[in-house]
């Protein structure tokens, strides 16, 4: 069964993947679609899917995923400060400032970071990542306008499943 959960949880990430190559060579001059947008929104729900696939694998693959999650984090990140932004960071500050969901993203990473470079050197690195999660929930959460069955759905899944993992690991 846990064999058949982790070839279930490679091949969503291989097509989640797949998609956002789809969405960023789909991009054609004097369309509307917006290729910084996908990039965001693929390299981001691959990172969150990769954080919640670390909770359910077996503990072979958990620093695999962490770690595939990490660097969809830096990605995302990266797309924010390099192509949106160019490292203009009085534009950046502009910016937190008028999104405050930016600062859920953020605190997701520095969590998500802690758990990365420590790698359970100490004990709290492990619950460290219950408030990555707990944040880019948040983060998904209020960068929507309007939350549809989709969304829905997908969050709470995302929070069912940290509070029986966090309740798990307390008990």
């Amino acid at each position: 069964m846990k064999r058949a959960i982790e070839y279930i949880a490679l091949i969503a990430i291989l097509y989640v993947s797949w998609e956002l190559v789809l969405a960023v060579e789909s991009y054609k001059i004097g369309d509307f679609s917006d290729p910084v947008a996908s990039l965001y929104f693929y390299s981001g729900w691959i990172s969150v899917l990769c954080l919640s696939l670390s909770f359910v694998i077996c503990n072979k693959l958990k620093r695999f995923c962490g770690l595939l999650g990490f660097i969809f984090a830096i990605i995302h990140i990266g797309i924010f400060l390099i192509i949106d932004f160019n490292f203009d960071f009085d534009l950046i500050f502009q910016d937190l400032k008028s999104k405050y969901y930016l600062y859920f993203g953020i605190a997701s990473f520095l969590f998500f970071a802690c758990c990365a470079s420590l790698f359970g050197v100490f004990r709290f690195v492990y619950y460290c990542i219950y408030g990555a999660l707990f944040f880019a929930i948040l983060h998904i959460f209020f960068i929507q306008k309007l939350i549809t069955i989709n969304y829905a759905i997908s969050l709470c899944v995302l929070t069912c499943l940290g509070v029986f993992k966090l309740y798990k690991s307390v008990k």
